[in-house]
């Protein structure tokens, strides 16, 4: 970031702390939310359909439903982002939930594995940029005394995965056929019932968000050099929480003298230059100074946890299945343990003040706990009756608790360790790497046998090694301004 950049960040930052923490901030949080709450949902919506789809269309290998959701996070993780840069923030939110909504509602009238794939490859690629750019936007406009409130949003995560289960649980295992042997595509509608339901509340909540008095960020638009609508802005927010800012950028010490004001936009201009024409200058500035440290670490800990993810989450159900004595008992045990994921978004965000722990502890704690259940989960005895009280779901509610601290710590951290002109691409980066391992983990379990249980293992490793890697990471973002 040039020195003219950063003075300009540290006045709106300093007037965004001024306006204070109130109605506004719970206006954006709701919005960030979303983002969370839609990248899990239909993380669980695409693993929730796996029996079915593979029983309807015989197809043995429905690991590459999963794959096609990959390619299409892993572009959309980059795109949208720079998209961001380039048009707002806002404008790349609602155009990609939009987008992904109206997606998933056509999947449901796939009527075939192949044009079933495109579709979720599309709904991978809205998702898959959405969730970051949420993060920038939340990261953006909270005040940094009160910037611990981020991992809260982690209880949007964990009710996504939970609304989506509770969705899908009386319809697909009501709706589902057998076996694959006599099944037809009249006995196997649950899961298209449930897509249909899934793409309209998509669509429903993206239009209850525009009624949301949520404004772009103060801090997006005055690095472009429009500081008549970022004094416009930071008004509104002060007027919302009640408050008032002093805010005035045409003093004897203003940003907003016309020389600055120039510099401001011939920089804002060679980024969108650089955005569109090569991203290979932003990234190696990624790796030079005090972020290389940082920046390859963050890379390394995405990647496992991409990898990682898909690997158990992604068949979740066909996990269960081996374990469960009924299918009704599966997708009820799936529903149970999506639960679980809520209330460790509320935990993340007490911890988060904690000074021994941090986004770093809670990183490290996330993700060593998440690989020791997952190895007691695949060990534990199935169930010989239809029942609640069995040990693979108790470690399988382990699984959902620990998983979401350990995302929570990472969807915070990232933005907020990267100042504003390389939030972009640094969140961009992060979201690439780890959705692009998550395409080896499709392919990876094609290899393996999914029924015992192998992908688990490796699946265990990974996020333990993540979470080893969180304590190696040279800054900790508690209680530091997100510039």
């Amino acid at each position: 970031m040039s020195p003219t950049q950063d003075a300009v960040v540290r006045v709106v930052t300093s007037d965004i702390e001024q306006a204070g923490f109130g109605r506004y901030q719970y206006y954006v949080l709701a919005v960030g939310g979303l983002g969370r709450f839609y990248d899990n949902f239909w993380m669980f919506a695409i693993s929730l359909i796996s029996l079915p789809v593979s029983r309807e269309f015989s197809s043995h290998n429905v690991a590459w439903t999963v794959f096609a959701k990959y390619v299409g996070l892993t572009v959309g993780c980059v795109v949208w982002p720079l998209a961001a840069d380039r048009y707002g923030r806002l404008k790349a939110f609602n155009y990609s939930l939009i987008s992904a909504g109206v997606c998933g509602l056509l999947a449901s009238f796939a009527h075939s594995f192949f044009l079933l794939c495109v579709l979720l490859l599309f709904v991978g690629f809205n998702i898959g940029g959405n969730q970051p750019v949420a993060s920038m936007l939340v990261v953006e406009e909270i005040p940094p005394s009160h910037q611990h409130w981020i991992l809260y949003e982690s209880i949007a995560w964990g009710l996504g995965s939970f609304t989506a289960a509770m969705i899908g649980w009386p319809l697909v295992a009501k709706h589902t056929c057998v076996d694959a042997v006599d099944c037809i595509p009249n006995d196997n509608k649950g899961w298209r019932y449930a897509y249909s339901i899934f793409g309209i509340l998509t669509i429903v909540m993206f239009a209850g968000s525009r009624m949301l008095p949520v404004r772009e960020s103060p801090k997006y638009v005055a690095s472009k050099g429009d500081f008549t609508e970022t004094e416009s802005i930071l008004n509104h927010i002060a007027r919302s929480n009640g408050t008032r800012v002093a805010v005035n950028y045409t003093g004897e010490h203003s940003v907003s003298d016309n020389a600055l004001q120039g510099n401001i936009k011939a920089s804002w201009k060679e980024r969108v230059h650089q955005s569109i024409g090569s991203t290979k200058t932003q990234v190696s500035d990624l790796l030079h100074g005090d972020l290389r440290r940082t920046t390859i670490r963050l890379w390394l800990i995405w990647a496992l946890c991409g990898m990682g993810y898909p690997l158990f989450s992604s068949f979740l159900p066909i996990y269960l299945n081996t374990k469960a004595s009924t299918l009704n008992q599966t997708y009820r045990d799936y529903a149970i343990q999506s639960v679980f994921s809520i209330p460790s978004g509320v935990v993340a965000g007490k911890l988060a003040q904690n000074p021994r722990l941090g986004r770093k502890g809670i990183g490290a704690l996330g993700g060593v706990l998440t690989g020791m259940f997952m190895y007691l989960f695949i060990l534990a005895k199935p169930s010989k009756e239809d029942t609640i009280f069995s040990s693979y779901l108790l470690y399988n509610c382990g699984i959902s608790f620990t998983t979401t601290l350990l995302y929570g710590a990472m969807y915070a951290y990232t933005p907020e360790v990267y100042p504003l002109s390389k939030r972009a691409i640094g969140s961009a980066m992060c979201s690439f790497w780890n959705r692009s391992f998550g395409l080896l983990g499709p392919l990876t379990s094609l290899t393996m046998t999914l029924s015992s249980g192998a992908p688990v293992y490796l699946s265990g490793a990974l996020f333990m090694t993540a979470g080893c890697l969180f304590l190696t990471l040279p800054l900790e973002t508690r209680g530091v301004a997100a510039q």
